[in-house]
């Protein structure tokens, strides 16, 4: 984290089912960012529970395993925060094209498959 941030605020500012977002400020520039941090172990938890019920239903319910089953695939892009990055990125795209926001707010996002920051400046993370 010192590599990146000059400051990181342990304490998070939100949290989901899947991780929590904290203040930070990046080293070098300074600049106020947020960082997305994925809970350790969240997406084995999720992929162990939901193997757990298509198990079940293939005994009990076996009309309900492919919709289990899809909902695993649908699930799992949850856990990739560079897929997210990029859809992000085009959905920003697409608003900036229709007028809805400036090109002007986040130029960069910084993001690794677990963690990613959204920041106005390109960063070395």
């Amino acid at each position: 984290l010192e590599d990146v941030f000059v400051e990181f605020e342990r304490r998070p500012i939100g949290a989901a089912s899947i991780g929590q977002v904290h203040r930070a400020k990046l080293r070098g520039t300074n600049e106020s960012v947020v960082v997305k941090v994925q809970y350790p172990e969240v997406e084995g938890l999720f992929r162990g529970d939901v193997r757990t019920m298509i198990m079940f239903c293939k005994v009990a319910q076996p009309v309900h395993v492919p919709a289990l089953e899809e909902i695993e695939v649908q699930f799992m892009t949850e856990f990739d925060y560079r897929k997210e990055a990029l859809q992000l990125q085009a959905v920003r795209e697409n608003m900036v094209r229709a007028g809805f926001v400036n090109g002007n707010e986040y130029d960069a996002v910084c993001c690794k498959k677990r963690a990613f920051n959204n920041s106005n400046s390109r960063c070395g993370a």
